[in-house]
């Protein structure tokens, strides 16, 4: 009997351990802010997200993905299912690595807690309706917990977009491909997108952009595509550009 009592301790202990972890902390309130958000979606939406409860493990979600290791939510794929909103409790999603809310009806601002996705890898809000600045938080967080050094690409084109380009985006130094054509964005392309040396496709046509090519363009050795037209550019081509010996496709068409 007395056996029997020191292996329920023993196995109350060790459950009592496993749920105090910090993943499993960082796993409730991922989880809560996932159902809080579907709470706010409208009844299609609902429908498409009913695998989504308080009853079930969000692993077993539909466009949730896990890690084998952690368990702790670490992709969340949503694509072209009605979405009209980005919930403000996205930034407790600590352990994403990819967040693709591309081909929704997203509307509004990107919210700065973003910038919280501190392990984020892919970001994907392409073909969506979000208006408003990109939030320098993208680059820089103001709480200093860090940058997103993780990000690899970044995907914000055909949408509403308007304001500056920040200039923390030369923070982003591990970024392999910047997708921000198709908006509205405007004042001159930060010349710390120089920093950006491991980008290979850089793409902001059909903006407002304005002012010279910064030259410190030709800092970005690895670019391979860079799209610039059909925005309000003006002065000379920088001579420096001739140094980028591995772009293969290079649009400037339809500026000043």
């Amino acid at each position: 009997m007395l056996e029997t009592m020191k292996l329920v301790i023993v196995m109350f202990f060790c459950a009592f351990v496993i749920a105090t972890l910090p993943h499993a902390a960082s796993m409730t309130a991922a989880s809560y802010a996932l159902l809080k958000w579907k709470a706010s979606l409208d009844k299609q939406s609902h429908a498409l997200l009913s695998s989504w409860t308080a009853t079930s493990p969000p692993c077993s979600w539909v466009g949730i993905e896990c890690d084998d290791v952690s368990k702790t939510i670490n992709n969340v794929n949503l694509i072209n299912i009605g979405l009209r909103v980005i919930p403000h409790q996205i930034g407790v999603m600590s352990t994403l690595d990819t967040l693709d809310l591309s081909m929704n009806k997203l509307s509004g601002n990107i919210p700065r807690e973003i910038g919280k996705l501190v392990n984020l890898w892919y970001l994907y809000l392409g073909s969506n309706h979000l208006s408003g600045s990109i939030p320098r938080e993208i680059g820089f967080l103001k709480q200093l917990v860090g940058k997103l050094y993780s990000l690899v690409t970044i995907e914000l084109s055909g949408n509403n977009l308007t304001g500056p380009i920040p200039p923390s985006i030369g923070d982003l130094v591990n970024l392999d491909t910047v997708l921000l054509y198709k908006n509205k964005l405007s004042g001159a392309i930060p010349s710390t997108i120089g920093n950006l040396t491991k980008v290979s496709v850089l793409m902001l046509y059909k903006n407002e952009l304005t002012g010279p090519i910064p030259p410190s363009i030709g800092n970005l050795a690895n670019l391979d595509t860079i799209y610039l037209s059909e925005n309000k550019l003006s002065g000379t081509i920088p001579s420096i550009i001739g140094n980028l010996t591995k772009v293969s496709v290079l649009f400037l068409n339809t500026n000043r």
